[in-house]
């Protein structure tokens, strides 16, 4: 079993800039398009496609990373339920021991968003979704060019003197 960091991925180790992309010749890219797998539904699914639409500004994923993207999803959904039930009652609930005497105790509901907010750390972490992953990436792309639109929208805009934050 080896020990250490798990290797970082070549298409990160180019963002970065490191000279040991180029040293790695047979690692696997990433092909196609990332589709929305059938199973997922409702909050998850519109959840999927916004960050199928971040990954594609960002250049990352293919076709293989729908499923882990597809449960990270589902997973991200489930936790905003457990937040919406635990802001409505409460994080204890009242309990009666076997004398009959009352006490508070902790909702399921409250371990269980605790041990989905580090599975989503973990996730969010394997695919750059967070500031620390991302800190130590650097692309050689421009900033973003705007479309044919929103360069007309923005000179009409100039034209009545409104002015557009960004």
């Amino acid at each position: 079993m080896k020990r250490g960091p798990k290797p970082t991925p070549t298409g990160t180790l180019e963002l970065r800039g490191s000279r040991r992309a180029g040293e790695r010749k047979d690692e696997p890219q990433t092909l196609g398009e990332i589709v929305k797998p059938p199973f997922v539904k409702g909050r998850a699914a519109k959840k999927f496609l916004e960050l199928v639409e971040e990954f594609k500004k960002m250049n990352i994923g293919g076709a293989i990373d729908a499923t882990p993207l597809a449960r990270y999803c589902q997973l991200w959904a489930l936790e905003q339920d457990l937040i919406k039930d635990i802001e409505k009652e409460g994080f204890t609930e009242t309990c009666t021991n076997k004398n009959g005497d009352d006490y508070l105790a902790q909702r399921p509901q409250v371990n269980a968003l605790i041990k989905i907010a580090g599975l989503l750390t973990r996730l969010e972490d394997c695919f750059g979704m967070s500031p620390a992953a991302r800190t130590t990436i650097k692309t050689n792309s421009k900033a973003p060019q705007m479309s044919e639109l929103e360069r007309l929208l923005a000179a009409k805009a100039k034209k009545k003197g409104i002015r557009i934050a960004g």
